[in-house]
């Protein structure tokens, strides 16, 4: 590990009885390789109504937001910044898609004061790292409560570092941003990055930028976005598994309402692309770039557009261009999509983009049951989103050639009609 992340080894007996029993607890089922999978499938299955019950009723097994800022305000440590906001969710505006799921969004939704604490001697174990404070886990450090969970439950049925604690690490202090979903561009972008701000708020009040907590063999993206904000290998960690004692944990929190129903709020998602915006000007050729953009997933393992040629005759005729993302830089990405004012994708973490967009349309190509994650995010950063329901094939999707023509017809019209 680098220098200044001042990490030190330790063997000491009485850390080790203190983590013993969270050890013990993770360490405890270690499925065979051949059961891994079919574990892993219930536990998808079950985590959901787990976490509704884990964030709606107090538990003893965790601290809450409300129970986080207490502790942090009595060690001194807490630190409030900018205001809380109201999000209005409105419902779609098109036929198809997951109606039933945004309905239950719609509607007002207060996303609280935003804030930033330090918590004393918090251990982190895990393959997929849980904070535990006092014996209890830390939600607002992971981010959510179905994370919270699924790192606890992905840790077990995946085996590998669990609770190793015959060696115990010991780091001054830390913020996390690694858990079982931050390998996924969409929640590493709007889960992960967007609560650098906080980070950064601790770092200007204290003169002090805690070291990053990420992934092992962090890929590409994750790299990439750390250096676009001004990080590099010295400001972060690999997680490797070792069981963890911080002696000081920087907590941001989430911008978000209280509950898992939605992402980052619009200030969290305008300070993240306003820094990436800013951080990519100059380095990209954005000329190239044209203003209508279909995102291809010809090179994903699925919802990939089984009549694609088809699809780009009919938006060919309106001018757009296709674009395989993950054949492009984050940098690259970036500039597309800020520039970008019409959208025809697949359902997929490529839509993550439309955060760095302005005033976009957008049509989304997806089954009827998909979650409406990027309607969601649509609704955050001020864009038109609506669905064109898609026939499965398998894995992938068939679109109606018809129906496409008249649905992105209709977005064109209607932002000319607006002006």
């Amino acid at each position: 590990m680098n220098g200044s992340t001042r990490l030190l080894m330790k063997k000491d007996p009485h850390t080790r009885r203190r983590i013993d029993s969270i050890g013990s607890v993770l360490s405890a089922v270690r499925p065979v390789s051949t059961a891994r999978r079919l574990v892993r499938d219930y536990a998808r299955k079950v985590y959901h109504p787990l976490a509704d019950l884990l964030g709606t009723y107090p538990s003893p097994l965790a601290i809450d937001r409300q129970r986080l800022q207490a502790i942090c305000r009595r060690h001194g440590t807490l630190s409030y910044y900018g205001t809380s906001e109201v999000v209005e969710f409105a419902s779609s505006d098109s036929a198809g898609g997951p109606e039933e799921l945004i309905e239950r969004r719609a509607g007002e939704h207060l996303i609280p004061t935003p804030f930033v604490g330090e918590l004393p001697g918090v251990t982190l174990v895990g393959r997929y790292p849980t904070p535990i404070y006092d014996r209890r886990a830390v939600i607002e450090a992971v981010g959510r409560e179905d994370v919270a969970l699924l790192n606890v439950l992905y840790s077990i049925t995946e085996g590998g570092p669990v609770g190793r604690t015959d060696d115990v690490r010991t780091l001054d202090r830390a913020a996390l941003l690694h858990n079982c979903w931050a390998d996924g561009y969409f929640h590493w972008i709007t889960e992960g990055l967007t609560r650098l701000e906080g980070v950064e708020r601790y770092a200007e009040r204290t003169g002090e930028r805690p070291p990053l907590v990420v992934g092992p063999n962090p890929s590409g993206f994750r790299t990439e976005s750390l250096r676009l904000l001004g990080y590099d290998e010295s400001d972060w960690i690999e997680w490797d598994g070792t069981t963890t004692v911080v002696s000081r944990l920087v907590v941001p929190s989430m911008r978000r309402r209280n509950d898992r129903s939605s992402g980052a709020g619009p200030v969290a998602s305008e300070w993240l692309s306003g820094r990436l915006r800013d951080a990519v000007a100059g380095r990209v050729d954005a000329d190239r770039f044209s203003s209508r953009v279909y995102v291809s997933r010809a090179d994903a393992d699925r919802r990939r557009i089984v009549n694609e040629p088809g699809v780009m005759e009919v938006l060919s005729e309106y001018g757009f261009e296709s674009y395989r993302l993950a054949e492009m830089s984050v940098a690259e990405n970036v500039a597309l999509f800020a520039g970008a004012e019409y959208v025809v994708a697949p359902h997929g973490a490529g839509l993550t983009n439309l955060l760095f967009a302005e005033d976009a349309s957008v049509v989304e190509l997806a089954r009827s049951n998909y979650s409406p994650t990027y309607f969601g995010l649509s609704q955050c950063v001020g864009h038109r989103h609506r669905y064109l329901d898609c026939e499965p094939r398998g894995v992938d999707l068939m679109v109606d050639l018809e129906a496409l023509d008249d649905a992105v017809g209709e977005a064109l019209s209607t932002r000319e009609a607006e002006g």
